[in-house]
C-alpha cells in the first residue's frame, strides 16, 4: 500500500489479450454467441464464460470488449475471426497492444479516481461486475469493478496516453510514479514550486 493522500495501491496488472467487437446490434450479439461466449445480462456489466479465463464486457449497443489470458490470445483470435466471418454487419479486431491497464486497490481507490472523474464509482452506485466508459482527466477510460476483485477499480486507457494517466494517478495521491517518475510533477512538487522563495 502506498503512503499518499489515500489508502490505495496503484498497480499494473498482468497484461490480458483484448478484442474490440462492434457492429449492428443483432449481428454483433449473434457473432459473440457463435463464438461460444457468455454475454452480460445488462449493459455496462461483464460476464465470464464457464470454465475459461474469457470475459465479455457490454459497453454499448454497438460495442463489446472480450478479454482472456495473454497465452490464449491466438486461440481466441481464431475463434472470434471464424465466428464473425459469418456476419457481414459485425467486426472484431485485436487491441491487446493498444491499451494500458491500472489496478487501484484499497479503500481509497474511489476517492482518488474522483479527482479525475465526476462518475460515482462508490460501492453503492457501482456494483461488482460493473464497467463503463467515462472521461478521466479529459481522456476516454474504461473503469471496471471486477467481479473477481470487487475491492479494485480497474482503469484501461489508450496506451499512448498511459503515461499521462499514470502520472495523474500518482500526482492525485501526492506521489511520484514508480514506473515513469519524470512524466508529471506531483501536486506537492507543484505547490512547492509556486511558493515564493524566502529572502537570503
Amino acid at each position: 500500500m502506498t503512503t499518499g493522500r489515500y489508502p490505495v495501491s496503484i498497480q499494473r496488472p498482468q497484461a490480458r489479450a483484448r478484442f474490440e467487437a462492434s457492429g449492428q446490434p443483432d449481428a454483433l450479439l449473434a457473432a459473440l454467441r457463435a463464438a461460444g461466449l457468455s454475454l452480460p445480462s445488462r449493459p455496462n456489466s461483464a460476464a465470464q464464460s464457464d470454465r475459461t479465463t474469457r470475459w465479455t464486457y457490454w459497453l454499448g449497443p454497438r460495442r463489446f470488449v472480450v478479454t482472456t489470458s495473454i497465452d490464449e490470445e491466438a486461440q481466441l483470435g481464431r475463434v472470434l475471426s471464424d465466428a464473425f466471418a459469418a456476419f457481414a454487419r459485425a467486426d472484431v479486431f485485436c487491441t491487446t497492444d493498444m491499451v494500458l491497464t491500472f489496478d487501484l486497490l484499497g479503500v481509497g481507490a474511489c476517492a482518488l479516481l474522483s479527482q479525475g472523474t465526476a462518475l460515482d464509482i462508490s460501492n453503492t452506485a457501482f456494483s461488482a461486475g460493473s464497467v463503463t466508459m467515462t472521461d478521466l482527466w479529459g481522456i476516454a477510460a474504461m473503469i471496471e469493478r471486477p467481479l473477481d476483485l470487487p475491492e479494485c477499480r480497474r482503469v484501461t486507457v489508450d496506451r499512448s496516453l498511459g503515461g499521462f494517466v499514470e502520472g495523474w494517478l500518482w500526482a492525485a495521491n501526492g506521489l511520484s510514479s514508480t514506473h515513469m517518475p519524470g512524466v508529471m510533477r506531483t501536486a506537492l512538487d507543484a505547490q512547492n514550486l509556486a511558493k515564493p522563495r524566502s529572502a537570503p
